[in-house]
């Protein structure tokens, strides 16, 4: 009789050793599972933030040239500026009789601006520097947008351009009789610097009278459209 006891006792024991040995089992192989999905969690936030910090490093190196570059820097100058004295970069001054600065005539820069070069541009020292100028700070712009359109970084990794293409797009300084939007737009259309015009729409700046008008939600009737 007592033998039949603890057998059958052996095997309650031996039921209920298995029973925790299957929780216990289960209980870490899930416990596996949470290591094995933070782990996973760590390895794709450590490889977002590498993405990330490549991504700033290239446009960084974007970035320096426009600021460190004296051509560059004096296009930038002639579009920031409505008044003042401009350095010349170094390597232009041969064009102004080696003066280091010229007076800022926004006037003058508007027309050498015009898609079709004035002959009042050509014989313009200034004139012909504006143009100069401009024409390699657009090319450096249109670059950057090329590494944007290839995602190689994002818009929201240049977000000091958004500055430069609202005056691009809409420049204060215009002369009198000119629209604010005809200064530079024009130019850069009529040249292909298509990656620049992009880059102001990414940014939500229109280049267009329509794409202004699609943006405040205004048909073609004048009239505002309604949701």
């Amino acid at each position: 009789m007592d033998g039949t006891v603890w057998v059958e006792g052996a095997k309650t024991a031996l039921s209920a050793l298995t029973t925790i040995a299957v929780a216990l089992g289960a209980w870490l192989a899930l416990q596996n599972w949470k290591l094995g999905e933070k782990n996973r969690e760590m390895a794709l936030k450590n490889s977002e933030l590498t993405e990330r910090w490549k991504r700033a490093e290239l446009a960084a190196s974007c970035m320096r040239p426009l600021f460190e570059d004296e051509e560059c820097l004096f296009a930038l100058r002639c579009i920031d500026w409505g008044v003042g004295e401009i350095p010349v970069p170094s390597r232009h001054r041969a064009m102004v009789e080696d003066r280091e600065k010229i007076k800022h005539d926004c006037t003058l820069l508007a027309h050498a601006m015009e898609p079709t070069l004035r002959r009042e541009i050509v014989d313009s020292q200034e004139g012909m520097l504006y143009r100069l100028a401009l024409d390699t700070l657009f090319a450096r712009l249109n670059w950057i947008g090329h590494r944007i359109s290839n995602d190689l970084i994002t818009i929201d990794d240049v977000p000091d351009l958004q500055y430069w293409m609202r005056l691009l797009a809409r420049w204060p300084y215009a002369p009198k009789g000119m629209d604010h939007s005809d200064v530079f737009v024009p130019f850069l259309k009529s040249y292909g610097y298509d990656q620049t015009l992009n880059m102001m729409r990414l940014f939500g700046i229109p280049v267009s009278e329509a794409e202004k008008l699609a943006r405040d939600g205004i048909g073609r009737s004048g009239s505002r459209d309604r949701a």
